[in-house]
């Protein structure tokens, strides 16, 4: 039953979405009694829609309309939350680089580029810190590649960058941990 009822609250919410969109603006009162639906409800759904960036809110007096995402502002916003969160992003890198920098090794081998890493990985070199060398040489690099990406990217690909960037915080917490 609860499945039931959670596939009609979809439809709904899907054919409010469709019907701001076919209308391109129509009041919260309009779109509650087109739908059938308390005034109340389409508000709560509204202010959801509103957050993921689907549709806007905008306000005439006191009248509140709903606008399909491309005729308001909502297009506007999305593209400013994707630089703000592609910056951020950004900072977060460049503040794990700078933090590794702390970490002061004396391997008995130089790492350059990511060929020599994988070298020196496969070397199977046992001593602990020729090990934390290569763990926080491998960190950089895949920062830095990671950073190089973000500045060169599309924002579409924000989620996964945002993903890696955690991966690799984790990695760096367990380098930490063994320095």
């Amino acid at each position: 039953m609860n499945n039931q009822a959670s596939v009609n609250i979809t439809t709904a919410v899907d054919s409010l979405v469709s019907l701001v969109n076919e209308r391109k603006r129509i009041s919260m009162e309009e779109a509650a009694q087109t739908l059938g639906l308390p005034e109340s409800i389409i508000n709560e759904w509204a202010s959801f829609l509103e957050e993921e960036h689907i549709l806007g809110i905008e306000y005439q007096i006191t009248t509140p309309f709903l606008v399909a995402a491309e005729d308001s502002k909502v297009k506007e916003e999305r593209s400013t939350d994707a630089g703000i969160e592609k910056d951020l992003l950004i900072r977060k890198i460049q503040f794990m680089l700078a933090s590794l920098e702390k970490f002061k090794t004396d391997p008995t081998m130089v790492i350059r580029n990511k060929e020599e890493l994988l070298k020196a990985i496969k070397s199977g070199d046992t001593s602990r810190e020729n090990k934390l060398y290569i763990q926080k040489m491998y960190l950089q690099i895949k920062l830095k590649e990671l950073l190089d990406e973000i500045r060169n990217n599309k924002t579409e690909d924000l989620f996964k960058m945002s993903q890696d960037v955690m991966v690799l915080e984790k990695r760096k917490k367990a380098f930490e941990s063994n320095f």
